[in-house]
């Protein structure tokens, strides 16, 4: 059973994706083509329902579609790279086509990677870049300095890193706070239900997550935004390098008025629900990212998510 809306987003987009991939190929030259997309999903989400959404997806595909194409599927936990993942499938000759965090593909671009031909952007409450915010119990703290000492829980201290920084305060986490846990965003149910209970004083989260949970449509929540900072481009759809332009335009092209397909209607809620469709890739959203790249880069920020991972999600 699938536990929340943001579960159900992630795997209609990627049914959305999947079918949408497929209907690129529209010539009868393109027959003899295969290609694999890349469908990242994260643990805990029910894979058993993303496997009918594909199903009802590959009826379209079907109709549509001139070449063969598949979807293959890797669970990933937080912590993980869509990166390594993707480029060591891409480097096997196992997928094509799949999707990587917007920091990922800043961080591989800036350092001269050319394996990966960027799509399209999926554009999140009409934006291309997400904001991440602390939010904490409605009314009890106003400012980033009242947080010193108290509890904190996420699914990555990269963007409490970004906030503290961003808030005067450049120093770990572990160190700022004075307990640290870690807690996934799906379902925001649970991290909310701790911070009823005074488990947790203090959580950080993508704004669009919190959006898409409903918690801050409802008149009784007990939740309140602390402080935000526009963090992390949306995902970036790439192809694999050697990818023939024309069905990369053909893609493009379809991709990007795929809220207005009628034969994808029946998802159109999903763009709904996070207010957001595909969109050309934001060069500028990009370019903005780099610096919070420096940041990560020179701050070690990467190696102290990484045994933040290590330590508290997997206790190892």
């Amino acid at each position: 059973m699938i536990t929340s809306d943001i579960m159900k987003t992630r795997m209609l987009i990627a049914a959305i994706v999947l079918a949408l991939c497929a209907n690129m190929f529209l010539t009868s030259q393109a027959r003899a083509e295969k290609y694999v997309i890349a469908v990242p999903a994260l643990r805990g989400l029910d894979a058993t329902n993303l496997g009918s959404y594909l199903e009802k997806m590959a009826e379209i595909m079907t109709k549509r579609m001139s070449c063969d194409v598949s979807a293959q599927l890797y669970v990933y936990d937080y912590g993980d790279s869509l990166l390594e993942i993707l480029l060591k499938e891409f480097g096997k000759g196992k997928a094509d086509i799949g999707y990587v965090n917007g920091l990922e593909f800043v961080e591989y671009a800036k350092s001269g990677g050319s394996e990966l031909v960027p799509l399209f952007m999926l554009s999140m409450n009409k934006k291309t870049t997400m904001e991440m915010c602390f939010y904490g119990r409605r009314g009890e703290f106003s400012k980033i300095s009242e947080l010193r000492g108290k509890n904190w829980a996420g699914s990555n201290v990269r963007g409490a890193r970004f906030l503290l920084y961003k808030s005067g305060f450049d120093e770990p986490a572990e160190k700022y706070f004075g307990s640290i846990r870690y807690m996934s965003d799906a379902p925001m149910s649970a991290m909310i239900a701790l911070l009823a209970k005074k488990e947790i004083d203090v959580f950080s989260a993508f704004s669009t997550v919190m959006k898409v949970s409903g918690e801050m449509n409802k008149k009784d929540s007990i939740v309140e935004r602390i402080y935000c900072e526009e963090f992390e481009p949306t995902w970036v759809f790439v192809a694999r390098k050697g990818t023939p332009k024309a069905r990369i335009a053909e893609m493009r092209k379809l991709m990007l008025n795929s809220h207005n397909d009628p034969d994808f209607a029946t998802f159109r809620f999903a763009f709904q629900l996070i207010d957001g469709k595909f969109v050309p890739v934001d060069e500028a959203a990009l370019k903005k990212a780099e610096p919070i790249v420096s940041l990560m880069q020179k701050g070690g920020w990467k190696k102290e998510d990484a045994e933040f991972h290590k330590k508290y999600q997997h206790g190892k």
